[in-house]
């Protein structure tokens, strides 16, 4: 079955539709380098994808509104190392469907971006010394913080990065003493760096 995008877009783009607000919309594509805080390996060294659709909602010449849609890989990784045998092998794919709703501030051509997002678990997988560990400890919703930049290279193609972090803990249980964050809570957080091409489709209906 083919996949229209523009008909993607036009029905995520409905609230604006009706009420009125100058929107645009496209598609972003880019790359993913994680880790997960809290697993005692350190290093954004999981690489992924992350790739969805967006619409722009424009609240003044200077502000607008991001809100997108996206298939997003995460985790973390610990790759052998026969100098420190004892730190043996990890992996870990978190698999998301992610919703984030980001406000923007426009210097132009730049654009400083701050916001949050909600991801909902697809699928994972988890080893451990090449060991697949069947225990499921994963929450279905995780929640984050974004930050970012994002750059305009032309009317249609721009380029930004973002920091997004989990705001909640990724497992079910909490463990003391792998790290804390956000008050007294114990427990694992995504932290991801992401830098995403962003191609615009539908332009703006400003008039």
């Amino acid at each position: 079955m083919k996949i229209d995008l523009r008909l993607i877009i036009v029905l995520f783009a409905i609230p604006a539709i009706l009420t009125g607000q100058p929107f645009s919309g496209g598609i972003k594509s880019g790359l993913v380098a994680s880790q997960v805080a809290g697993d005692t390996y350190s290093g954004y060294n999981k690489a992924g994808i992350d790739a969805g659709v967006f619409i722009n909602l424009e609240t003044s010449r200077k502000v607008s509104i991001n809100m997108e849609i996206a298939f997003v890989q995460k985790g973390s990784r610990n790759n052998e190392n026969p100098d420190f045998p004892s730190s043996g092998q990890y992996l870990l794919r978190l698999n998301y469907v992610e919703l984030p709703l980001v406000m923007q501030y426009k210097i132009s051509p730049f654009k400083i971006e701050a916001g949050i997002s909600a991801d909902f678990l697809l699928n994972y997988f988890e080893e451990s010394n090449y060991q697949y560990i069947e225990l499921n400890e994963w929450r279905s919703v995780a929640l984050n913080s974004i930050f970012g930049i994002q750059y305009q290279l032309n009317d249609k193609w721009a380029v930004g990065i973002r920091s997004i972090n989990s705001t909640s803990s990724i497992r079910k249980k909490a463990i003391p003493g792998n790290v804390r964050r956000y008050g007294n809570r114990f427990g694992q957080f995504n932290d991801a760096l992401v830098i995403n091409l962003y191609y615009t489709i539908l332009p703006s209906n400003k008039p």
